[in-house]
């Protein structure tokens, strides 16, 4: 029998819903976009999406392909920069990096910051409350030879926080906290 290497292919389409305080979507003042407000907070960007297609090599532990992030501003104030947080690059550290973005299609990109877990974009345009934009990117993973949440151990590989997300803005400000290794570290709105 002939063997064939084997290639695995990974899509992943995310959508997110948002609740209130009530429990049901909170509505934008035109009614159209729900927003993500519980208790009087406001917490944006809102309404994240994520469609990623990456493909490995035959180990699974090298991944490329690409992301892209849709959000919503749910604040009244123009949002004009996000941050991606790139979790899994904590691990290692800065070089090389686990995780790697390259050619965004839209934005200016910032070095990542906060043990390159973070990364600023400033928007081609601020978005006023209800609009919404997308960010797309090409994306590199390599997932180091570790039993750990991203890893690969025993013919797995765990891809735990191996995704770009976009960063909370809440009344705080910017969430950008550091990795902590042992226990979570990670905010984020919620994308199923």
């Amino acid at each position: 029998m002939a063997a064939f290497p084997r290639v695995t292919t990974l899509v992943v389409v995310m959508t997110a819903c948002s609740f209130g305080g009530s429990g049901h979507p909170s509505l934008a003042p035109d009614g159209s976009t729900p927003t993500p407000i519980a208790n009087g907070i406001v917490r944006n960007p809102a309404d994240p999406s994520y469609v990623v297609r990456l493909r490995s090599d035959a180990r699974g532990r090298t991944w490329s392909g690409w992301e892209e992030i849709a959000f919503t501003n749910a604040d009244l104030t123009p949002l004009g920069l996000v941050w991606l947080r790139l979790w899994s690059n904590a691990l290692d550290g800065c070089d090389p990096m686990a995780i790697t973005i390259t050619d965004p299609s839209s934005g200016t990109w910032g070095a990542p910051t906060v043990d390159c877990t973070a990364v600023p974009v400033r928007l081609d345009a601020p978005l006023q409350l209800g609009m919404q934009t997308s960010l797309r990117f090409d994306l590199r993973i390599h997932v180091a030879a570790r039993d750990d949440r991203f890893g690969s151990a025993h013919g797995m590989t765990l891809l735990g926080t191996a995704l770009p997300t976009l960063a909370v803005h809440d009344d705080h400000g910017w969430n950008l906290d550091p990795f902590v290794r042992f226990g979570e570290s990670f905010y984020s709105i919620i994308g199923s």
